[in-house]
């Protein structure tokens, strides 16, 4: 009996977050959109799913700083960011370059991954919810873009 506590002890807890997380990132989503979209639904996989597809609404975000908040009114960032929305394969490319003029920042973002990625799919203009970026926003769905899809 010892051995079987001892093999129930050694084995891993997998929390209901990190079931659901693993789930929708099965589906092709990206982990830290996953857990962004999770924690905005409650743990909620079904409206977290939703979230990720049509964007997550900015009263699903308790308002916090936001360490990185600076950067949406630096050009460059918005620059990248424009870039990845339309090409989200650049990223990594963007980075190392942006890393290479801005090693400091670089330790910043790579502390704040979740944010960043947040940020990087804002609207234009987004200020976030108080000092936040954390709104995640479909461009289908974006209300700006009515108009071009319907036609």
């Amino acid at each position: 009996d010892e051995e079987e506590d001892k093999d129930k002890e050694e084995e891993p807890t997998i929390t209901a977050f990190k079931r659901n997380a693993d789930n929708i990132v099965a589906m092709g989503f990206i982990r830290e959109e996953v857990e962004v979209a999770l924690r905005a639904a409650f743990n909620n996989p079904d409206q977290a799913v939703d979230y990720l597809i049509s964007g997550i609404p900015p009263s699903a975000f308790a308002p916090d700083n936001n360490p990185l908040a600076f950067l949406r009114n630096n050009e460059e960032f918005q620059h990248i960011r424009y870039l990845v929305q339309s090409n989200p394969g650049m990223l990594q490319s963007l980075l190392l370059s942006f890393g290479q003029k801005h090693p400091d920042l670089m330790d910043s973002i790579n502390k704040n991954k979740g944010t960043f990625v947040r940020m990087l799919h804002e609207p234009d203009g987004a200020k976030g919810l108080g000092d936040d970026g954390g709104i995640v926003v479909d461009s289908f769905n974006n209300t700006g873009n009515e108009e071009s899809h319907e036609r």
